[in-house]
């Protein structure tokens, strides 16, 4: 019996014995798995990463391209200066003695000290501040030749001498609120500097790094240096010359009507070139945050951010407006060139006309226009007229024809924030509002639209895309890649473009556009005065414009000019009128149109 409890008793042992003996096997297996997983499997994961918390990468930013007007004017420049750095990066000892590296660390700081400051208190403070650095630091901005020259020519572990550039627009206010700007850190804000960023910065370089766990620079480690791509110019269509005609023009426009805003754009109706784009009010691109005139009268903390949006942004392409008489010529080319009218037809004008349950008034009331051919009601500005010409055409074909003149779309100018018109669907549109669009009223649109709509007459009836950069540029602005012209579509036959040519210069020579004739040149146009809109009805606030081409025979430029809220409500014909004389004039005599 005691041999049996015995024999039991060591099964029972080496049962033991086998399980802890299994285990400690499979223990192992895990282990070794588990190392080999680390290894093998995840070792190149795991070595990343390590990678990665040791690099280090400085960027450096690439020189930012220049602008320039169309024939290679300097719009913007690149202010270069210096600032010396310190970084520990560069310090590199053979090894990776911490101790020795420190040390060495010192010298170099107590070495390179009394070169950049002369004051003992100056020389304590960078001292005590150098010998902290783990990473990189700013020293001083602007140096000066001497010690630039210093360091240059001796050069001391640790510090280095590295450009900062600034963006510069050489000529101030001009042509701002198209050009916009870049904030301190080279970021841009606005205007084509926002719009065309990618092709301005160019492509930053990049040094990179390998450290140890401290952040210590290894000899051993990798280390790559990769340079900075600079960006490309861009040559605009703009003319600098034409800029400052309608600069100057729009701003004592602007004085003598004490309105709100004066804006302009100028373009070549053949191309879609934009040679002129002025704004008044607008800003210094040096100093976009000092507000200037209403602007600062304006401004509180609430509205701050409001107020800088609406002095930074292109009111040309961004405001919309409704455009009254001047879209008269568009509602004449439709019906022409439809056959709903024509050209010796008489229209009646008994001062107002009734459409469904509303009256609608004539400028002229309680006179009336009485009968009047097509070139008269077009020299009249007579809206019961273009009441009877609209309705002829129908909404239907009225609205197609809107959509065909890119009225309902973004014309693509390439400036950020372009609004979008607002026009009524098909469904929208009743006898009221049909006959209301016929003279410019009930539909918004942005001046770069109507001036672009406007440029297909003088195009026999092809509608360009605006054109505003006509190319990118090497550093000494000279074109290396030209853009073309863009065509768009046919809208109307050269037959009805130049009928619209011929209303537009009666309008002119005998109507309300007569204070932008001009002697011994043929000039068309067409002044438009509406009610600014407020709420959900209109104020007594006003838009003045005055739409032209000239010579109208040969057009070789169109202008819109547009004067928000003039005093007293005056007329285009009063205020953008006299404007658009002036630069109409200048321009003709700068591209050496002779007069006849």
């Amino acid at each position: 019996m005691k041999k049996l409890v015995e024999l039991t008793s060591i099964k029972k042992s080496r049962n033991r014995f086998i399980v802890i003996a299994y285990l400690m096997i499979a223990g192992i297996a895990i282990v070794t798995f588990g190392l080999g997983w680390v290894q093998v499997i995840k070792g190149d994961i795991y070595k990343k990463k390590a990678r990665a918390q040791q690099r280090k990468i400085v960027v450096e930013k690439a020189a930012r391209g220049n602008i320039y007007d169309r024939n290679g004017k300097e719009l913007t420049r690149n202010s270069t200066s210096y600032e010396l750095w310190f970084s520990d990066y560069d310090i590199v000892l053979k090894g990776n003695d911490k101790q020795q590296r420190e040390k060495k660390k010192l010298e170099y700081i107590k070495k390179a000290v009394p070169l950049i400051e002369q004051d003992t208190k100056k020389q304590n403070d960078l001292y005590n501040k150098l010998v902290n650095v783990r990473n990189r630091y700013k020293i001083k901005s602007g140096i000066g030749d001497k010690l630039r020259a210093t360091f240059k020519q001796n050069p001391i572990p640790g510090f280095s001498i590295e450009k900062h550039s600034k963006r510069v627009y050489p000529m101030g206010t001009f042509l701002a609120n198209t050009l916009g700007f870049v904030n301190s850190n080279g970021d841009p804000q606005s205007g084509v500097e926002l719009a065309y960023n990618e092709v301005l910065s160019g492509t930053p370089g990049k040094r990179i790094y390998e450290g140890d766990s401290s952040g210590n620079n290894l000899e051993q480690g990798e280390k790559k240096i990769y340079k900075p791509k600079n960006g490309k110019g861009l040559v605009l269509t703009i003319d600098e010359v034409i800029q400052n005609y309608c600069e100057r023009a729009v701003n004592r426009v602007k004085k003598k009507s004490a309105a709100d805003n004066v804006y302009c754009v100028m373009m070549n109706p053949k191309n879609g070139d934009v040679l002129g784009l002025a704004v008044t009010p607008s800003y210094d691109p040096n100093h976009p945050k000092k507000l200037t005139g209403e602007y600062k009268s304006q401004a509180n903390k609430k509205n701050l951010f409001k107020i800088y949006n609406s002095m930074w942004k292109n009111p040309v392409v961004s405001n919309l407006y409704e455009p009254g008489s001047t879209f008269k010529l568009i509602s004449a080319a439709i019906a022409l060139q439809e056959g709903k009218i024509s050209q010796g037809e008489r229209f009646y004008c008994a001062g107002k006309i009734k459409i469904a349950d509303a009256v609608l008034k004539c400028w002229y009331y309680p006179k009336a226009h009485g009968s009047q051919t097509l070139a008269q009601a077009v020299a009249n500005s007579c809206n019961p007229a273009f009441v009877n010409i609209a309705n002829r055409i129908g909404k239907e074909k009225y609205r197609d024809y809107l959509d065909l003149f890119g009225i309902t779309q973004k014309t693509g100018i390439g400036l950020p924030g372009e609004g979008s018109a607002i026009v009524r669907s098909k469904k929208e549109i009743g006898p009221v509002e049909l006959s209301t669009m016929g003279y410019g009223h009930g539909i918004a649109l942005t001046p770069i639209q109507l001036a672009t709509a406007i440029s297909s007459f003088g195009n026999n009836g092809v509608l360009m895309k605006p054109r505003l950069v006509k190319g990118y540029a090497d550093s000494k602005g000279k074109l290396i890649k030209k853009f073309a012209p863009e065509s768009i579509r046919k809208v109307i036959s050269k037959r009805t473009a130049d009928r619209i040519k011929l209303l537009m210069e009666e309008v002119v020579d005998k109507g309300s556009g007569q204070n932008a004739k001009i002697k011994g040149y043929r000039i068309g146009g067409k002044t438009g005065t509406t009610l600014k809109t407020k709420g959900h009805g209109y104020g007594k606030k006003v838009f003045a414009s005055f739409v032209g081409m000239a010579p109208i025979d040969d057009p070789k430029i169109c202008l819109l000019v547009v004067v928000d809220n003039p005093a007293n409500g005056a007329s285009g014909s009063l205020s953008a009128g006299p404007a658009a004389k002036e630069i109409l004039e200048n321009t003709l005599k700068y591209m050496l149109v002779k007069p006849k």
